[in-house]
């Protein structure tokens, strides 16, 4: 268990320690279903979700050919930290005889929204994988539910992303933290990191679909929602959690063309990359202007690869058409999305004293600004 010394087993202090991980703040409300279940019953359910058939089917076809059979891997299972849905755990399997071995996450949850939601994410990323050009979702092994005495579990498990790592803004507002687990925290200037937080906006963008509206919501910087391989030129993300893709806007938007949609996709996602909280766990807390610039930059460059779903408009034209809206018009929009997709009651009294200065600046980009300045 990371942050703990030695092995978690029947009789160690921590086997009968409460499951954690009811806080609702960065993704909605949770039910109370996790109540009775323990750390080790966390872990017996999971062991019970590996040993079934089809999962060591899916293991064994990502593992080199010829090893031995399952009955003599070694699994360990590492549990990670706490959701407001899931315990994700980082499982190792290791082959006697082989150099070659596999990790994996195995994200678990035992709330009812947590259980339906680790069925449904699965087809989320199977969506995505369709949808991005490029892969930046785990890739899904195996998904399915167990029944234990403690209670029913949902799991989906999927390949571990090597080298990609967790960030957060630190105090001062001036550093990202990168989490490495066993290792120290890398550190980089909020100017070096930019270029993760573009990558973060390309691939929202990309996933967005225009004729629907459709988006990846209640996504999170604070819930650990993306993360980097900060060694790595340019700084690639990956997307590890997918809660839910819905439109924010009514049918009605969507008829008069694709702009007015994505003028409120846009005004949502300068929004939401906004907001993190300091270390992951503290206060909220506004990025600031650089980071709403490199979200420009990532929307255009997303929206340049889909211009063929967006009734041909170029860069140019999108950008024309946004910069016909007033910081009153923005504010506006601004509001309507927020009331679309409630932010928690922390996040909300920051975003409520921040989002005119939000809207003054999108407006101000757009109306003394230059297209090659971002794209």
């Amino acid at each position: 268990m990371t942050g703990v010394p030695g092995d978690i087993a029947p009789g160690h202090p921590l086997w009968g320690h409460s499951l954690a991980g009811r806080s609702a703040e960065f993704a909605g409300k949770t039910d109370a279903g996790n109540d009775n279940w323990t750390i080790g019953d966390y872990f017996l359910a999971a062991r019970m979700f590996v040993s079934s058939p089809q999962v060591l089917a899916g293991i064994e076809k990502t593992l080199e050919p010829g090893g031995a059979s399952p009955g003599d891997w070694d699994i360990v299972l590492d549990l990670q930290k706490h959701g407001a849905f899931y315990h994700p755990i980082k499982m190792s399997v290791s082959v006697p005889g082989s150099a070659g071995g596999q990790s994996f996450v195995l994200n678990g949850g035992v709330s009812s929204h947590g259980r339906a939601l680790s069925q449904k994410e699965a087809c989320f990323f199977s969506w995505l994988k369709d949808r991005l050009p490029d892969p930046v979702t785990p890739e899904v092994v195996a998904a399915g539910q167990v029944k234990t005495t403690a209670g029913a579990a949902g799991f989906f498990m999927a390949r571990w992303l090597e080298g990609y790592y967790e960030f957060h803004i630190t105090r001062g507002r001036d550093r990202v933290a990168v989490w490495r687990p066993g290792k120290d925290t890398w550190y980089l200037s909020l100017a070096d990191a930019l270029p993760a937080y573009e990558n973060i906006a390309r691939i929202l963008t990309l996933a967005y679909e225009p004729d629907s509206g459709d988006q990846v919501l209640l996504w999170h910087h604070a819930a650990g929602d993306f993360i980097m391989a900060p060694d790595q030129s340019g700084l690639p993300v990956k997307l590890i959690t997918v809660r839910a893709c819905a439109s924010l806007v009514a049918d009605a938007l969507l008829a008069n063309g694709s702009m007015p949609g994505l003028l409120f996709f846009f005004v949502n996602l300068c929004l939401r990359m906004q907001i993190d909280r300091f270390d992951g766990v503290g206060d909220p807390v506004f990025l600031g202007d650089q980071v709403l610039r490199a979200t420009l930059r990532g929307f255009l460059s997303g929206v340049a690869y889909r211009a063929g779903e967006l009734e041909t408009q170029t860069v140019h034209g999108i950008w024309k058409f946004f910069s016909g809206f007033s910081a009153q018009q923005l504010e506006l929009i601004l509001d309507q999305v927020i009331d679309a997709w409630p932010p928690g009651p922390l996040e909300r009294k920051l975003i409520f004293s921040e989002k005119s200065v939000l809207a003054g600046q999108i407006q101000e980009i757009f109306k003394y600004g230059r297209v090659c300045d971002f794209y």
